[in-house]
């Protein structure tokens, strides 16, 4: 006995071929997706279903990824709209994220992720990286584990940059940020059938010393599915307070140190040189 069929779809499978099936029908058994045809087909093949799903006018496609989100900052939703991103964050994020309780992280990320699942998006990659107290990453994991999304939990940090506006009560130091990450990866990675993961995510270049991100690469060299994901020129400033920090540019501190390749995810990348995109493509 099947558990779910549905029928009379168009389906975008982007399988492969990227192929689209209309008056397509789909069969799930066990949370997983058993066959895929013609409805047709799919219906005289399978006349033991304990639920149908008539999707006559609908568009099934496989879930959308949400590669990039602060899912604390779902608490913070309108404020600052006005304001220019350095300006906003350090007179409305960073003093807010002081005062952040795990209760507040999974209630923020059970909303941002209900809003996301509304739109269709099944798998959410959230950059936790202020840490004013201890179990604010768990309430998120907290909320993807309870609603069932496929979540990458992207353990932040910042230990440096306090003449750039970070306010000091969420800075950590290396040793820190390294004994959590290790029970991040210990507590939850793989967890949930797999579902749920953890990874390593610096605010970004300028809040984080070349102590910290070598760090934070060596342990993810320890997982073959580990994500390293970083802000990288999302303004001028990122640029420039960069070289200001390191002597040189973002992505020329992760080529100095190494951090490049399949498993890491810059974010943003909106002030990129030509050079700087030379650079990327070892990235994929």
């Amino acid at each position: 006995m099947m558990d779910i069929l549905i029928k009379n779809a168009i389906i975008v499978t982007v399988n492969k071929e990227r192929e689209v099936i209309f008056d397509g029908a789909l069969v799930v058994k066990d949370n997983k997706i058993a066959d895929i045809g013609n409805s047709k087909e799919i219906e005289s093949k399978y006349t033991d279903v304990k639920k149908i799903i008539d999707a006559k006018g609908k568009v099934l496609f496989p879930g959308f990824i949400n590669t990039h989100n602060h899912l604390f900052q779902t608490l913070l939703k309108g404020l600052g709209d006005d304001m220019v991103l350095k300006d906003w964050l350090e007179t409305m994020t960073f003093p807010a994220a002081n005062y952040l309780e795990p209760k507040d992280t999974y209630d923020a990320a059970m909303l941002g992720c209900i809003e996301g699942l509304r739109s269709g998006i099944t798998t959410m990659v959230d950059y936790m990286y202020p840490h004013s107290k201890p179990g604010l990453c768990d309430g998120i994991i907290d909320a993807y584990k309870e609603l069932g999304i496929r979540g990458i939990l992207g353990r932040g940090c910042m230990n440096t940059g306090a003449q750039f506006g970070v306010h000091p009560g969420i800075m950590q130091d290396v040793e820190t940020v390294e004994k959590d990450v290790r029970r991040l990866f210990e507590k939850h990675h793989n967890t949930e059938n797999g579902r749920i993961k953890i990874g390593v995510a610096p605010a970004a270049i300028w809040s984080n010393s070349q102590e910290m991100l070598e760090m934070l690469w060596r342990v993810v060299k320890e997982y073959d599915d580990a994500l390293f994901t970083v802000h990288i020129s999302e303004t001028p400033f990122d640029r420039e307070a960069a070289k200001e920090l390191h002597g040189q540019y973002d992505i020329d501190v992760l080529e100095k140190l190494g951090i490049l390749g399949p498993n890491v995810l810059m974010v943003h990348c909106v002030y990129l040189t030509e050079k700087d995109m030379e650079l990327t493509k070892n990235t994929i």
